[in-house]
């Protein structure tokens, strides 16, 4: 909670400048941004890091856009999480104990 804390608060200082929230997409849909891959090695502690060992099971089996597929918005209160039913197991001890998180997976089927 504490690195999820940290990036909050640079949301709470006030200001002119400071932005409603950040969002952050890996992947594919941010076209594999590095500012966004760097966020989520540090939320996940290095979950989405190249040749990570918990991962290499499921990168055979599924392809890397599926593993890829997640979306946040952080804000100042809350949190919203979008992924599939693929990455939701890795993602789970790492996000179970947010405060506020808005978890958006879609089901198997979809």
């Amino acid at each position: 909670c504490s690195r999820l804390r940290q990036l909050q608060a640079l949301l709470c200082e006030g200001g002119s400048v400071t932005p409603d929230g950040i969002l952050c997409s890996l992947g594919i849909d941010s076209r594999y941004n590095e500012g966004c891959t760097e966020l989520a090695k540090y939320l996940f502690y290095g979950l989405y890091e190249q040749n990570q060992p918990n991962m290499e099971h499921a990168s055979d089996d599924f392809p890397e856009e599926m593993l890829d597929d997640v979306i946040m918005l952080i804000k100042a209160e809350c949190v919203h999480l979008y992924c599939n039913p693929l990455n939701y197991s890795y993602l789970l001890p790492y996000v179970s104990h947010w405060r506020n998180l808005h978890l958006y997976c879609m089901t198997e089927a979809e």
